[in-house]
Parts: C-alpha cells; sequence; structure tokens
C-alpha cells in the first residue's frame, strides 16, 4: 500500500505547484501500454478540486491524467489533458460516480497505442465489470512523439487545488494506492 498526503497545489495550467506526485520512466514506443492503478477507500474526497489519479506525459506543461475529482458535491470520474500552458477536461471527459464515500475502490487504467497515436480509458467501481470510458487521440496534448517516446513517464497524482486565487484551499486528506504498474498492452 501506498498512502499520500496531500498539500495544496496542482500541475495544472499555469499554476504548476504539484507537490504529491510519483513517476516512472518507461519504453513507450514500443507497442501499446496501459498504465493502471487502484485506489481503495472509502475515497476521503470532501472539496472542490480534489483529486487522486493516474498520469501520462513528459513533463508539466504536457501531460493526459485520469483521475477521480471531488465536483458538484459527489466524485467524478475525469479524463484531463494539458498542452503548452494550458489545461481542460476532454469532452464528454466528466462522468459522475456518485458519493465519495460509497467508493470502496477505483480502478483507473489509460492505455496508450503508439501506432495508433490515441489513448483509451477503462474503469471499475467496487469491484464491478470493467467500463470504457473516454477515447481522446494523442495530438490533443501537443506532440504525441514525447507520450509515445522510450523515455516516456507515468505516475500516481493527487492534489486539493484551490478552485481559483481566492478561494480557501481545499481540506487536505491521505489517498491510499494498493496497485500501481505500467505494463506492455
Amino acid at each position: 500500500m501506498l498512502r499520500i498526503t496531500s498539500t495544496t497545489g496542482s500541475a495544472s495550467t499555469t499554476e504548476n505547484s504539484q507537490a504529491n506526485a510519483l513517476q516512472v520512466a518507461f519504453d513507450g514506443s514500443r507497442g501499446p501500454f496501459t498504465v493502471s492503478t487502484r485506489i481503495v477507500g472509502p475515497l476521503p474526497l470532501t472539496g472542490p478540486s480534489q483529486h487522486i489519479g493516474i498520469y501520462v506525459g513528459p513533463h508539466e506543461n504536457a501531460f493526459m491524467k485520469l483521475e477521480v475529482e471531488h465536483r458538484n458535491g459527489q466524485c467524478s470520474l475525469v479524463l484531463y489533458r494539458e498542452g503548452p500552458g494550458d489545461g481542460a477536461a476532454l469532452r464528454p471527459g466528466i462522468r459522475g460516480l456518485g458519493a465519495c464515500a460509497n467508493l470502496q475502490s477505483v480502478e483507473l487504467n489509460l492505455r496508450g497505442d503508439p501506432a495508433a497515436g490515441a489513448f483509451t480509458v477503462t474503469y471499475r467501481v467496487n469491484g464491478g465489470a470493467s467500463t470504457a470510458a473516454f477515447n481522446a487521440e494523442a495530438n490533443t496534448v501537443g506532440d504525441p512523439q514525447a507520450f509515445f517516446s522510450r523515455n516516456a513517464r507515468a505516475g500516481v497524482i493527487i492534489a486539493s487545488q484551490r478552485p481559483n486565487a481566492t478561494s480557501p484551499a481545499p481540506p487536505i486528506f491521505t489517498a491510499t494506492f494498493d496497485r500501481f504498474a505500467v505494463t506492455a498492452g
């Protein structure tokens, strides 16, 4: 098990104050790969802009992340991409998952395919069926070669991000991961 406690900060947009992300390097050029994790709960998300997830990308200004985020009073699955200095949830990149306290486990899978130049997403809630979610072309994040390189990067990420500069910081929380992997296929 890996437990990470959040701090205020985020890699999103131009903020680039992310403090709670761990990454590994891998060869993403030889064939399809899957970045996956399992988050165990109940999920501790209680305030706006708190999130837990996985990401792929060469640096803080070019990445794609799949996360569970506290949004509108519930947990939502969000597929987010960031290009040079901007960022946005991909459309249709948000799916409600229900009350965070009811989520005992969430599995996230972000599959990259260098030949197709694209990522696909699956997820599983509380040990249920694996569900296909959003599709996104790799070029929505800039240079696809950076994502499918021999020196690709992927990891886990948590954040307590301020919704805007004048907002109070969301509560600090601890996320628990019982698995993280980058695998072929």
